[in-house]
């Protein structure tokens, strides 16, 4: 479970709807975000989680199964204590 998620997805907050995250990549990277996000009904971005901001509920429900069954965890890249 990647803990603070990635750039594979992404989603339109006003609505919740997913948006096409190379599009979202592209307007990043040629300024146009204002456009993006005007056309998928507000604020745009990566399903990725910012410094306060919750992790995925995903992570939640599977860390006990996943955390006993493990032989091996790797904590990089992250502040998780």
């Amino acid at each position: 479970v990647a803990a603070h998620g990635n750039f594979d997805s992404a989603t339109c907050i006003a609505t919740g709807e997913k948006v096409d995250a190379d599009e979202l990549r592209r307007a990043i990277m040629d300024g146009t975000t204002d456009a993006f996000n005007a056309q998928n009904g507000g604020l745009c971005k990566a399903d990725i989680v910012f410094f306060g901001e919750a992790l995925p509920d995903r992570f939640w429900a599977s860390l006990r199964e996943d955390f006993d069954a493990a032989e091996l965890l790797l904590v990089i890249g992250t502040s998780l204590e």
